[in-house]
């Protein structure tokens, strides 16, 4: 099983940071490419929410459905933890391993419902970022 590789400095950042500028641009395009092709393969039947107008009750099903479809992504990324090597060759994408694919599946459902409502991807990682930096070690939780 290939292994992610870790760094033992707990709670001090060792990396640099972004420019967070670029990779928001980058970021909120990349949401942008994920929402056109989830509605062009017919995944929603609304037009982008404003925060002006009041969702209808089929769009916040819609919205609801959504979300309830990266919870099951998330499923699907646990069912490929459990595999006895869930970093072994997906059999749809054999360039990809099973968790690599799940993790995909998250960010690309993730962002298409941020790019839907026009949610700042990059400004809004930039600003929580920095609040969690602020946070106990481990959030004061035992894990």
């Amino acid at each position: 099983m290939r292994r992610p590789t870790r760094t033992n400095s707990y709670h001090r950042l060792v990396s640099t940071p972004p420019d967070w500028e670029v990779l928001g641009r980058e970021l909120d395009t990349l949401g942008r490419h994920c929402h056109e092709a989830s509605d062009a393969n017919g995944f929603w039947r609304y037009p982008s929410a404003s925060p002006v107008r009041e969702a209808s009750t089929s769009e916040t099903l819609e919205i609801a459905a959504k979300i309830g479809l990266i919870g099951a992504e998330v499923s699907e990324l646990m069912e490929a933890w459990r595999l006895p090597d869930p970093f072994g060759q997906c059999p749809k994408l054999p360039d990809l391993t099973h968790f690599d694919e799940e993790i995909a599946d998250i960010l690309i459902r993730t962002l298409d419902l941020c790019a839907h409502f026009n949610i700042p991807v990059g400004e809004v990682l930039q600003r929580k970022l920095a609040f969690n930096e602020t946070r106990a070690y481990s959030h004061g939780k035992r894990f």
